[in-house]
């Protein structure tokens, strides 16, 4: 099978693909064959085992609860194994995560790889892949036994047009989809509600968009680094710390920062001299 490693049983490959892909024929392409001979091999493998570890309906595959307890025995060793050879080449660093549109990425990807020296593969994925080398999401996830995980945190500030400060508790809030699925998002936004915020919650996935509606008075956002001018509340910005997580492959390249926890907010404002200045 074109791209798997010697160590790899090609029954071990179709096993553990169907598993993830949950088809066939999906199973037959990713492993450059047809589905006949994936087949064989899944029937094979219940011979060997004495068990039945999936059940094809046409085309789909669903596993058994057999199946489900040798895959999750199965996919580390099965990662770590791929692993042996596919880390030892140069192919690009690849860094997935679901919050990769988010206006506040690049910061993410400032704190996680401050000194990376190559252009990464940058990809939207829900759920941590086994080429990847860096997964990140702002809620912790369940992940390969070759992946370990850290927390960092981002320091998002409450903002407004200057014009619109006095009557921010009455501005519609402006989010994109990764904070409404944020824990601390959700705190922040309860004890804004505590602080007489009285707008409501608006969905707008479009960044520049929210920028744009910001920076006409029509609505808040929340945003890393502003401006002090643009702060809700200049002297006592409103802000809180959203936590990311990140999800590093052992067998990776790429080194993070030593640091792992979330620090405690800035007393100084992030862009303090920009603001006094304006």
């Amino acid at each position: 099978v074109k791209g798997i490693t010697v160590f790899v049983s090609k029954a071990m490959a179709a096993f553990v693909t169907v598993a993830q892909e949950k088809s066939l024929k999906r199973t037959a392409e990713k492993l450059c064959l047809t589905v006949p001979p994936v087949s064989r091999m899944l029937k094979n493998t219940e011979n060997w085992f004495g068990e039945k570890l999936v059940i094809i309906e046409r085309n789909s595959v669903t596993l058994t609860p057999f199946g489900i307890n040798i895959y999750r025995q199965i996919l580390p060793h099965y990662l770590s194994l791929q692993n042996l050879s596919k880390r030892k080449s140069r192919a690009p660093v690849t860094i997935s995560s679901p919050v990769v549109h988010a206006a506040f990425f690049d910061e993410i990807l400032q704190i996680v790889v401050p000194d990376i020296h190559e252009c990464p593969v940058i990809k939207y994925a829900e759920h941590i892949h086994e080429d990847d080398d860096l997964f990140i999401h702002l809620n912790p996830v369940a992940c390969p036994a070759c992946f370990e995980e850290s927390v960092r945190c981002l320091e998002l500030y409450l903002t407004c047009h200057n014009a619109a400060e006095t009557r921010w508790p009455e501005l519609n809030l402006l989010v994109g989809s990764e904070l409404l699925f944020s824990e601390a998002f959700h705190d922040a936004l309860e004890n804004l509600r505590a602080q007489g915020f009285k707008g409501e919650v608006r969905l707008l996935d479009n960044a520049k968009i929210r920028a744009l509606l910001q920076q006409s008075g029509a609505g808040l956002t929340f945003r890393c680094k502003p401006d002090k001018y643009e702060t809700v509340r200049r002297g006592d910005p409103v802000c809180y710390r959203q936590p990311f997580y990140v999800y590093r492959n052992k067998y990776s390249r790429i080194r993070l920062p030593a640091h792992d926890r979330c620090l405690p907010v800035r007393e100084e404002h992030p862009a303090g001299v920009a603001g006094e200045s304006s």
